[in-house]
């Protein structure tokens, strides 16, 4: 009897393996295509970018203006990396918002809501550094039908 159990389990097991091959692939196949729905897991992406303390007319903004130039910094890595992401066909997320003005405007407009990680002031040597992360599923939904 035991024998028998032991054939059953050795002829089940590439079956359970090629299931969990099928599920891992599913998995990661929805991943890099466009049209990605809201119950994609979370595919983040994020950067870290800096901005120096220069001359300010207002004393006392120094840190606030090196602060948004290093948030601008970041969010333009973040525009080219979305930009260079495939869409089908050959084609690159900046492909398709050269051509679309409604998916530009929808993808720059995530692009600007990026949420702000972290930031840390070196007043020492003059520096903001500004940790951005985007969701890059956002992107796949706006751009989702074309």
């Amino acid at each position: 009897m035991m024998q028998q159990s032991k054939k059953r389990m050795l002829r089940l097991l590439p079956a359970l393996g090629a299931m969990l091959l099928i599920m891992a692939g599913c998995q990661s196949a929805n991943r890099h295509n466009i049209g990605a729905g809201p119950s994609c897991p979370p595919d983040h992406y994020m950067v870290t970018a800096s901005g120096c303390y220069t001359p300010v007319g207002i004393p006392g903004t120094q840190r606030r203006a090196a602060q948004a130039r290093a948030e601008e910094n970041a969010r333009q890595k973040i525009m080219e990396y979305v930009g260079s992401m495939p869409a089908g066909a050959g084609r690159t997320v900046n492909d398709i918002i050269a051509r679309d003005t409604q998916k530009r405007v929808k993808v720059q407009s995530i692009v600007r809501s990026a949420d702000i990680v972290d930031w840390k002031v070196e007043p020492a040597r003059g520096i903001v550094h500004v940790w951005m992360m985007i969701d890059l599923n956002d992107i796949r939904a706006a751009l989702a039908g074309y």
